[in-house]
């Protein structure tokens, strides 16, 4: 009874304990003056290779004696390739679990992701996870995602605040939720997948090649 009471203790207090040891990226805090913390790129990475994860974290606090919710936006930036977006798998997570999307980045760029509420006092942490399957092939190489993100925050009244990237807080709240122009620059490279395949196949022949040497090395001495 007591291993059971302990173990139950412990449970509560690795979850109680999460949000207090999560160490975002991006730490967004909205109060009665506004909110502040998304500025500057989430995600600034290149020469992605078949089989790379790229992940980044956001937090959001609720400091208002009033609940908010939270939806993040993406919008696409000219230079994206059509086929390279059609590839990468995003992914969205709320408190390292709930999935609150997942699926190509083609969709990703045109969807409003609904990331729930917060009720006053509350944090939640959100990663944005983003993969290039394996099976990628040659056609990918030089190819780019160019987009931009933002999070709209609606207070309990109808006013909505959208972040921008700027580095002021400049934000303003009102009932017109159009988004910025230009918010998170990003940009997704992909490294020459030809060449890698080349040093592999290379290396790959070179380990059986001497593998072969050392065996017939081994076998002239025995005889």
């Amino acid at each position: 009874m007591i291993k059971r009471i302990f173990i139950s203790a412990l449970f509560l207090l690795v979850i109680s304990s999460y949000n207090n040891i999560f160490a975002a990226d991006k730490n967004v805090v909205c109060n009665n003056s506004g909110c502040s913390g998304f500025s500057g790129s989430l995600f600034s990475e290149s020469g992605m290779l078949p089989g790379d994860t790229l992940s980044k974290t956001f937090s959001v606090k609720n400091e208002r004696n009033e609940p908010i919710s939270l939806t993040l936006e993406s919008e696409e930036n000219a230079g994206t390739d059509e086929i390279f977006k059609q590839k990468i798998v995003a992914v969205v997570y709320e408190n390292g679990g709930l999935i609150k999307f997942s699926g190509t980045f083609e969709n990703f760029l045109v969807s409003d992701i609904a990331l729930g509420n917060l009720s006053p006092n509350e944090t939640k942490n959100y990663e944005i996870s983003i993969s290039f399957p394996t099976d990628a092939g040659n056609e990918y190489q030089g190819k780019v995602i160019n987009f931009d993100l933002s999070i709209t925050i609606t207070g309990d009244d109808g006013s909505t605040e959208v972040l921008s990237s700027s580095t002021s807080n400049t934000n303003s709240s009102s009932n017109n939720s159009s988004r910025p122009g230009s918010i998170l620059g990003t940009i997704l490279g992909l490294s020459d997948t030809g060449g890698v395949k080349l040093v592999l196949i290379f290396g790959g022949i070179g380990i059986l090649l001497t593998s072969i040497g050392l065996k017939l090395i081994h076998s002239n001495r025995r005889g």
